[in-house]
């Protein structure tokens, strides 16, 4: 199941960490790993690739890291959700979302914001809607945006 809140840029982070430590129920990092970089597609030999997921997985498993991407699927954002493909915490601008009119819930409380970004954990694919997200606590932030933003 793929979770998701959509955020205005100017959000806190205390309080998109309490979504994901008390809401979605993540247990709280020992370490965050931020893996950006271009998202220009380059090739990586099978034997690399092996090391570079496996690597990845066992750094992120022996400190209890949160592994946190750009959420798009290009570059090496795109080998770092092949690795961690059910463990990821992807932030992408809602700009870039595929098929972003989907996951916008007139039913979700909403507030007055600008701008927003996607917070999405484990499978980042959003060709499909998700379901809808778990209940916010009062007056945290919506998880839809009003009409033309």
């Amino acid at each position: 199941m793929t979770l998701y809140a959509r955020v205005s840029t100017d959000t806190s982070p205390e309080i998109l960490y309490q979504l994901l430590t008390e809401q979605w129920k993540l247990s709280p990092p020992n370490l965050l790993i931020s893996v950006t970089g271009g998202a220009k597609n380059f090739y990586l030999k099978a034997r690399i690739k092996n090391m570079f997921h496996r690597g990845l997985i066992k750094v992120a498993q022996t400190t209890g890291a949160w592994i946190i991407t750009g959420g798009t699927h290009a570059g090496v954002m795109k080998h770092v959700g092949q690795a961690v493909r059910d463990n990821a915490l992807s932030m992408a601008t809602w700009g870039i979302i595929h098929n972003k009119d989907a996951l916008v819930r007139p039913e979700v409380q909403s507030l007055h914001l600008h701008t927003s970004w996607t917070v999405c954990v484990s499978s980042c694919k959003m060709q499909h809607p998700p379901p809808p997200p778990p209940p916010l606590s009062a007056g945290l932030f919506s998880s839809t945006l009003p009409d033309g933003h």
